[in-house]
Order: structure tokens, then sequence, then C-alpha cells
């Protein structure tokens, strides 16, 4: 027999992911990209690595780079990717699946850009 503590946490957190669905499903297009509050720049170094891996020197793209953080996309993204962390109980360092190089990480990124926002997570 389940406990009632076991119960209740599993319909909570159901909700919760119910409700983060309907948020990022319900976001509209202009919201979807827009920064939600301001993030220092120099929060990931003078120099954050842009998406090829190299760094970012040019002041006004390493703004656009940082703000990108506070975007709906962005924590939402976070917040699977923490409950994916959680759930799996991964305690060592991430690294790609053996044998995927970076030019298919690169061409993985693209593919998934060309889809419509988030398909590839609500596909249900």
């Amino acid at each position: 027999m389940t406990s009632i503590w076991v119960e209740s946490l599993g319909r909570n957190f159901e909700e919760a992911l119910d409700l983060l669905a309907a948020a990022v499903r319900d976001c509209t297009d202009e919201l979807w990209e827009s920064s939600m509050w301001t993030v220092p720049t120099d929060l990931f170094g003078a120099e954050p690595p842009g998406p090829d891996g190299k760094p970012v020197t040019d002041p006004a793209a390493r703004h656009a780079l940082v703000q990108r953080r506070s975007t709906p996309w962005s924590v939402a993204w976070h917040a699977l990717d923490c409950l994916d962390y959680d759930l799996t109980g991964e305690l060592g360092p991430w690294a790609p699946p053996a044998g995927l190089a970076q030019d298919a990480l690169v061409t993985l990124q693209a593919s998934l850009s060309a889809l419509p926002r988030w398909a590839h997570f609500l596909s249900a």
C-alpha cells in the first residue's frame, strides 16, 4: 500500500509538470524570446563560451548571449534539465554519448532549432 505522502507528492508533481507544459504551450512567440529579467553580463565570466564553444568577446554579443538565460524557453529548459538530473541520480560529469562527435552535436542543434519550439518535448 502506498503512503499518503507518496500519493500526495505524486499528484503535486504531476500537476507541476502539467502547469509547466501549459506555460510552454501557451507562451506567445513574442514572449518566447523575451528576457524576463536582467542577467548580469559577467555572470559566466569575462568571456563566456558561445554556442560554438569559443569565447564571446564582443560586449553586445556577450550581453545578448547572457540575457537568453532569462527567456521563457531557457527557464523551461533549465527546469527540465534539472528535473532529469534529479530523477536519474546523475552523480558524474555530463559527457555526450560515446561516438557522438562535436560536428554531430552542432548538426543536432541546428535540426532541433528548425522544429517548432518544444515540439520534441511535447510530442505526446
